[in-house]
């Protein structure tokens, strides 16, 4: 009997194991989607924490996901509260399910179909059909694995009376807490650990009361993966964990001090709604953990302003996103390398504005510029640890396009560290309209960047690069005729021309560094025009390096 059960338990949760990693290869970049912009306000985090939780049925993959994000930067600590309360309620869906149609259809006679079309579509399929095939595997084995649970446990009741265990008191009841916390840690599923108790409850080898008590303490154990999953990371992920156990903490305690409450009021319902007992623990479940929305959900504000207080971000903040266990979760590696990068992008932005307008020390402006740089070389080397998944297009794209923009930003180091050519820029007389229409578009454009409206600053900074290109153009033409004719000196023109290619490229690599920041990255299709751009420019810019200066030397 034991060893059915725990055969059970082990099928069951291989069966979870298989259909999560389904279900989320099939819907991870929507889930992603769903998770980072439904959190702005913590009523849309409880409910896009609580419907992926219930759709892979696993809190902690929702937990896991919550943590990577926030360390990459994809979310805000305060927006974590309400996704880390909607976890909560969405891992009571597995007592509903398990109650509902685990106890109550022929599970064998549903499993076996589901495992044989489930491992057909895995081995003989591709992309999703592979993926639906592993879910629906699992979720076959999922109810193989409760059939075989209610076996065991079944004899189980035969050779135990449940007032055999602790039941009642408050040392009775702890002590079965305790024993649902280590259920959990030692299955690493809740879910399992639930299903395991709704089993013995099916099969009267425990009482009501006693599975209530078990439930809380497993309710408990889901912290244990949050704790393992912050340790070693940024400080959001660190307060991301600890919010997460006060919650559980705090509505486990308030469970338990209701506990002959909410069993009273369930065993009134179980009677009018002729509930079985499964059902009942199933609504305990549910109860308890809105309950703890109810307490929790206005003290957002407080206990997000106290946990940063007592544990603030002191490190360094170029690169406070980059987290090496982060390179495991694509996604939330790539954002937290793209966030790395417009860290570092908003300072080398702020600092070419205030070279161009003389607006800063130097011994300052390379101190900054030298932190930048640090920050960049770092970023690069996370980002080459990242390895792409499969079928993950979107993903893909943003990881070129931060390569992209980390490559516009060594550039744009280069041109800053070019000494001098502001002061032409500022003073030349053919450099005064390109000065002042680039002058111009950084004080539109660095609040906008600053803000987080990158479409709206790379549109501004491209038309305004395409502008300083043209000018650039027609006043090299100017300034060689003027050259031939005498009227400008030969190397004051040299310098003039370097000054004008120097604001160019300020602007273009701002431009494009914007551009491949962008949430969504830069399409094949932009990103084609821009390569034929590149190639414009390159080729222009070698017929002023050789060719122009070949001619200059002739005067």
């Amino acid at each position: 009997m034991i060893i059915l059960v725990l055969g059970g338990i082990g099928l069951f949760l291989l069966g979870m194991i298989l259909m999560t990693d389904g279900l989320k290869a099939i819907a991870g970049p929507s889930l992603n989607k769903v998770l980072t912009r439904l959190t702005n306000r913590p009523i849309l985090g409880i409910f896009s924490g609580a419907f992926i939780t219930a759709l892979v049925q696993s809190s902690s993959v929702t937990t896991l996901m919550t943590i990577g994000f926030v360390s990459a930067g994809l979310l805000t600590f305060a927006q974590t509260l309400g996704v880390i309360m909607g976890i909560n309620l969405g891992t009571t869906s597995t007592g509903w399910i398990v109650s509902q149609i685990g106890f109550r259809v022929n599970v064998s006679a549903m499993a076996f179909p589901l495992v044989a079309v489930g491992t057909a579509a895995k081995m003989f399929g591709n992309g999703k059909a592979s993926y639906s095939g592993s879910a629906l595997a699992g979720f076959g084995l999922i109810f193989l694995g409760i059939s075989t649970m209610q076996t065991g446990m079944a004899d189980l009741s035969q050779q135990y009376d449940p007032a055999s265990f602790p039941s009642g008191g408050v040392w009775g009841n702890l002590l079965l807490v305790g024993i649902g916390v280590a259920m959990t840690v030692v299955m690493q599923s809740s879910s399992a650990a639930m299903a395991t108790t709704l089993a013995a409850l099916f099969t009267n080898a425990i009482a009501l009361d006693q599975a209530a008590a078990l439930v809380i303490g497993q309710n408990v154990g889901t912290t244990v993966k949050a704790v393992i999953a912050a340790i070693g990371t940024t400080i959001a992920a660190k307060q991301t964990a600890i919010a997460h156990i006060m919650f559980n903490l705090v509505t486990a305690i308030v469970a338990l001090l209701l506990l002959p409450y909410l069993i009273q009021m369930m065993e009134m319902l179980r009677d009018q709604f002729f509930w079985e007992e499964a059902t009942t623990l199933a609504a305990f479940h549910t109860v308890f953990n809105v309950l703890g929305v109810i307490i929790f959900f206005p003290l957002t504000g407080v206990i997000s302003t106290t946990i940063q207080r007592v544990m603030p971000d002191l490190g360094p903040q170029l690169t406070r996103h980059l987290d090496s266990k982060l390179v495991r979760i694509y996604s939330a590696a790539i954002e937290a390398a793209r966030q790395a990068t417009l860290d570092v992008a908003k300072v080398m932005i702020s600092l070419s504005y205030q070279e161009l307008t003389g607006k800063v020390k130097t011994k300052a402006a390379q101190d900054q510029l030298q932190v930048a740089s640090l920050a960049l070389a770092e970023t690069r080397r996370f980002l080459a640890d990242v390895r792409p998944e499969e079928g993950v297009k979107l993903d893909q794209q943003r990881h070129v396009s931060v390569f992209h923009a980390i490559d516009h930003l060594w550039q744009l180091e280069e041109a800053l560290n070019e000494a001098g050519q502001s002061g032409v820029a500022m003073q030349a007389e053919t450099c005064k309209e390109a000065y002042s229409e680039l002058v111009d578009v950084f004080e539109q454009v660095i609040p906008l960047v600053e803000s987080g409206d990158l479409d709206l600053a790379a549109k501004k900074m491209g038309e305004k690069s395409r502008q300083i290109a043209d000018i650039r153009r027609n006043q090299r033409r100017e300034v060689l005729d003027n050259t031939a004719k005498f009227q400008i000196n030969a190397d004051l023109a040299l310098l003039e021309l370097e000054a004008m290619r120097w604001l160019d490229r300020l602007g273009y690599h701002i431009w494009r560094t914007i551009n491949h920041l962008r949430q969504e990255g830069v399409s094949e299709s932009e990103e084609h025009e821009r390569q034929i751009l590149d190639e414009k420019t390159e080729k222009v810019t070698e017929f002023e390096q050789y060719g122009g200066e070949e001619r200059m030397k002739v005067f």
